[in-house]
């Protein structure tokens, strides 16, 4: 199956579990999580107010930020959660991550959790090219995802999701090697936890790709 029927696919499963998606909770999972966002929200406000979340899903993460002081844009390309992030009073747009449809220099943050890890590896520097672009003089990058090896189709998700899910896993080394040509590291956090564990940089970008 072409990378394109994948996607869509995917969007289409996204779509019906929308409404309960992300409803069962990780405790362990939850306080690394909003570490992370605090961490973020502090980060970004030395820049502005503005940001980006990649991969909304239902749009929790970005009812947190707008609570604390943040004015977040959400984007997926699952109509059911962008219809979700709506239902919350959350600007929304249906929209791929490579080709976003903003000016450069637009937003003061990119926030993508969990997200690029299903953008295939080849594909993954056009992602962090875009992130790069509509990212504002010194703005904040924070990616995370699962720690691993390679890319795969994961069978065991037809029963959940009614489709295979496709994941690009990344060690931290390799996701600094693709980040580092863009953005500076400020920061990058570990979490040792079933399936697999949680890895995440935050950064900075630099004044031009190099």
């Amino acid at each position: 199956m072409a990378m394109k029927e994948i996607k869509k696919t995917m969007a289409e499963a996204y779509s019906k579990k929308a409404q309960e998606y992300g409803v069962v909770r990780n405790e362990k999972f939850d306080t690394f999580l909003y570490q992370e966002m605090d961490q973020f929200v502090k980060s970004v406000k030395g820049v502005g107010e503005k940001v980006i979340d990649l991969g909304s899903g239902p749009g929790n993460e970005s009812l947190y930020f707008r609570e604390n002081g943040l004015e977040p844009v959400c984007i997926d390309i699952a109509p059911g959660m962008i219809e979700e992030c709506r239902k919350k009073g959350l600007k929304a747009y249906l929209m791929d991550f490579d080709k976003l449809d903003f000016p450069a220099e637009s937003f003061d943050g990119v926030w993508m959790s969990f997200s690029l890890l299903h953008i295939p590896k080849n594909e993954a520097r056009v992602v962090i090219k875009e992130a790069h672009r509509v990212l504002v003089k010194n703005g904040l990058f924070y990616v995370s995802l699962f720690e691993g090896e390679g890319e795969e189709l994961r069978k065991e998700d037809i029963k959940k999701y009614g489709c295979e899910r496709y994941f690009a896993y990344y060690h931290q080394d390799e996701l600094k090697t693709l980040l580092t040509p863009y953005f500076q590291i400020i920061r990058s956090s570990r979490l040792d936890i079933s399936p697999k564990p949680t890895i995440s940089f935050e950064c900075q970008k630099r004044k031009s790709a190099v």
